[in-house]
């Protein structure tokens, strides 16, 4: 047995995800409610060819706890950051227009009953990707082989950990099918690329300061960094656009270093405060005093 799962991205928060977190409250609530709904009611929410009902409601139906739970756990990791990416508005038509994408993929390339929010998840997921595929996510790991037991967590980039459940998927697609909806999966999380992409193209959505997209990173020119050069450390907090720390500099530039091996300036005024590494993603506080430069 081979487990991984997220459990904290290092994301900072410019406001409150407070439409993820109604959606992930109401998809709990509806998974209590499916198991006292007459058996016909429940099968006319299920994701079956080209009802509307069932392609929407499919995304509040779960085949057990872990299904459910499995499927939250991604949704408040990463749909958090996309909320408060995206607004809270614009947020919910964008999970459920996800969701049809993958339904409709379902559809075209499988077909048959089909439950979970997971197609929908995998498109938020295709969002981060885009838009965060520098910052950290950490994860819980365990391992159960035979004799062999381990248990642990890691932090490692998003680009790498999102792409290797991908690979999952791919080759669930290609090994066996079985039960996974992965036509769904893979339909959503093309989908949430591409209207990520779209979205930075427009300029609907832009790269903070010290944010990369996933197309800048590789250098193909789409949703760079908004402003900044390369090695401005920026704050990424309220508490970073306050007035300065009692005693610090009040001018002039203080040198900062992550723990990643990135060096940069910041001004002095932020002193005592919180910065986000541009390279790893990090966040460090700024020494309190330090030499003008």
């Amino acid at each position: 047995m081979f487990l991984i799962a997220p459990y904290h991205a290092d994301v900072p928060f410019y406001r409150r995800p407070v439409a993820n977190y109604v959606l992930v409250a109401v998809t709990c609530a509806a998974f209590f409610v499916q198991f006292s709904l007459p058996k016909p009611v429940v099968e006319s929410l299920m994701l079956q060819y080209w009802d509307l009902a069932g392609m929407v409601g499919y995304m509040f139906l779960h085949a057990g706890p872990m299904h459910l739970i499995g499927n939250m756990v991604f949704l408040v990791v990463f749909g958090n950051a996309v909320c408060a990416k995206v607004g809270n508005l614009a947020y919910v038509p964008l999970y459920f227009g996800l969701g049809l994408v993958a339904a409709a993929a379902h559809n075209l390339f499988s077909g048959g009953p089909a439950i979970g929010a997971s197609g929908a998840i995998n498109g938020i997921v295709g969002l981060f990707l885009v838009w965060y595929p520098n910052n950290q996510v950490r994860c819980f790991y365990l391992i159960f082989l035979l004799y062999f037991f381990r248990v642990g967590s890691f932090a490692v980039r998003s680009l790498w950990i999102i792409m290797l459940w991908v690979c999952f998927d791919v080759m669930g697609l290609l090994l066996s099918g079985g039960s996974v909806a992965y036509h769904a999966h893979l339909g959503g999380f093309a989908a949430g690329v591409g209207v990520a992409s779209a979205l930075l193209a427009a300029g609907l959505i832009r790269m903070d300061r010290g944010e990369r997209s996933l197309w800048a990173r590789f250098g193909l020119g789409v949703g760079g960094r908004a402003r900044g050069s390369e090695e401005e450390l920026t704050p990424p907090t309220e508490e970073a656009r306050g007035p300065a720390a009692p005693g610090s500099p009040a001018q002039g530039a203080v040198p900062v270093m992550c723990a990643c091996g990135r060096r940069g300036r910041v001004p002095a005024a932020w002193a005592g405060r919180r910065i986000r590494c541009p390279k790893c993603g990090r966040t460090m506080r700024v020494p309190d005093e330090g030499p003008r430069v």
